[in-house]
């Protein structure tokens, strides 16, 4: 996916980053869970159930965003160190059980 793709215009607003942000992070880990049907016993470390049931990826971007006063410039350096770690550690798999944390780790 190329990046004009994804950001084809200038000028974005904090809440369009947030959306498009919460968007390419779901779409990670819809092709994870795809990919690891198979290891679905596995619990790590960074995976929680409690904030999956308690808030929605968009919402908990917006809130983390709002609360620790991040710039729509972080949100996309955050998904930039989320490519390169996960190009460096094979181990890692982005899911929703531990998408929230890995965010949070990032930024």
């Amino acid at each position: 996916m190329e990046f004009k793709e994804i950001f084809p215009r200038k000028g974005f607003s904090l809440i369009e980053i947030i959306n498009i942000t919460s968007d390419i992070i779901e779409r990670i880990i819809n092709l994870n869970n795809l990919k690891q049907k198979k290891n679905s016993d596995l619990y790590k470390s960074f995976d929680s159930e409690y904030l999956l049931k308690t808030i929605p990826l968009n919402n908990y971007l917006f809130r983390v965003t709002q609360y620790a006063q991040l710039s729509s410039d972080m949100l996309i350096v955050a998904l930039m160190y989320l490519d390169l770690f996960s190009k460096k550690n094979n181990d890692f798999s982005l899911n929703e059980l531990n998408c929230h944390k890995y965010f949070l780790f990032l930024t």
